[in-house]
């Protein structure tokens, strides 16, 4: 649910069979603007997408079939109420990796926005499409501790891309609680995340942090 004064920004893809994989981030706006604005913002994020640090970590990690196609932000008044404004733009990015891994069923990547405060009001979760080992669709492998850093270290840099284009913090939004806090760290783990994981018990053996 949405928060008076939060643009939420979304990157949407297909996966290899055409489902749709998205993850959002929200942005604390400051001032007024208009609906103009927004896609002017939505536009020059788009053109920042090439070379941001997550993007390009996706792009490495998935195989041509995985495709970013779709910049959306919508801009919420009012606390859980309608968008005021909504702006999108296309795109085509697709995988460049040719590895020999999968990108098995139900199971993404995680990377954890945390604001310094506990519960679940005061942090985000973001899934994404990373290949892994074969073996991770039985639940018994990780990510390379180099994936996840990479993939740690990419969520700065568009943490960074957004905040530049969007002029304002990058937050996590609750609510419940009625208000917006400023992220400031990032955290990602070797486990592909999946329900059954937790069933199984599995650990985590490498946990990536890194700080804004």
């Amino acid at each position: 649910m949405p928060v008076a004064n939060e643009i939420r920004v979304v990157l949407s893809g297909l996966l290899p069979k055409s489902e749709i994989w998205t993850f959002g981030v929200s942005v604390a706006e400051s001032g007024p603007f208009t609906q103009a604005d927004l896609q002017t913002m939505v536009d020059n994020f788009a053109a920042l997408l090439t070379s941001d640090d997550l993007v390009t970590f996706l792009r490495a990690n998935n195989p041509s079939s995985v495709v970013i196609t779709n910049v959306n932000a919508r801009f919420y008044d009012t606390t859980g109420g309608p968008a005021a404004f909504s702006a999108d733009h296309a795109v085509s990015l697709a995988g460049t990796s040719s590895a020999s891994t999968v990108l098995p069923n139900q199971v993404a990547m995680v990377v954890t926005l945390n604001t310094g405060f506990s519960g679940r009001s005061f942090r985000g979760r973001c899934y994404l499409p990373v290949l892994c080992p074969p073996s991770t669709q039985v639940f018994t492998s990780d990510y390379t501790n180099t994936t996840v850093d990479d993939a740690a270290n990419g969520m700065i840099g568009y943490l960074d891309d957004i905040e530049a284009t969007f002029l304002g913090n990058a937050v996590v939004a609750s609510t419940v609680q009625g208000v917006m806090t400023t992220i400031t760290e990032v955290s990602c783990n070797s486990k592909a995340d999946t329900q059954r994981r937790r069933a199984a018990g599995s650990t985590i053996d490498y946990t990536k942090v890194v700080a804004r």
